[in-house]
């Protein structure tokens, strides 16, 4: 190999000329890429860290998983809560009238005097009609006649009005040996008017008593 400054020749591992002292061609290459300037390739500074593109959508799915729970219950179900609340508000308070009806009733019958030693049997129910918001009893006294008959009456009362006055009353007096269906009452009455047949009574009974 020879010197390109001087020609003379050196020999082909020499990094500079022994004559001049000139470098050689390979080390002028080397020093050339030494010294050039490395190039940097800037970060995108679009590509952000995974958590951070998971975190916002993450944000933006649980408002509206939170905002559709919260419509939901709003919408469907405190409706629901309340008119389950108001329901058992209703039933307390039907039951509290109920016990009061059966309670006023109780005394109102044990305290009158419903017939001699000829009744065999007597009897009543009660009941509140909450369409009217008062409280019915029903009284049937049975008893037997000086002829061998027997006397059946009911009487229908409204409880706070007590037995001063009744709403209704049907008495039928049967022969002996004669079937009750074959004969009607004798004394028959619904408010002002009067009724013919046990079928009209019950009729009339039905609307305060089952209601």
């Amino acid at each position: 190999m020879f010197c390109g400054k001087c020609g003379n020749s050196i020999p082909a591992e020499a990094q500079y000329c022994g004559h001049c002292g000139a470098p050689t061609a390979q080390t002028q290459l080397a020093e050339r890429t030494l010294s050039s300037p490395v190039l940097s390739v800037p970060k995108s500074t679009s590509q952000r860290p995974l958590t951070d593109r998971l975190i916002k959508p993450s944000i933006a799915i649980g408002i509206l998983l939170i905002g559709s729970s919260a419509a939901y219950y709003f919408i469907f179900a405190l409706p629901q809560i309340q008119k389950a609340r108001l329901d058992a508000q209703l039933r307390v308070t039907l039951w509290d009238q109920e016990q009061q009806c059966s309670k006023r009733a109780e005394a109102i019958f044990n305290e009158s005097n419903w017939g001699g030693p000829e009744v065999f049997s007597s009897g009543y129910e009660n009941h509140f009609n909450q369409k009217l918001n008062k409280c019915f009893m029903l009284v049937t006294v049975n008893s037997n006649g000086l002829d061998g008959s027997l006397f059946f009456s009911k009487t229908l009362f409204d409880v706070n009005a007590g037995t001063q006055s009744s709403l209704g009353h049907w008495n039928k007096q049967v022969p002996r040996g004669v079937a009750d269906y074959s004969v009607k009452p004798f004394a028959c009455g619904m408010l002002d008017e009067y009724c013919q047949t046990d079928e009209e009574f019950d009729a009339f009974v039905k609307t305060y008593m089952e209601q």
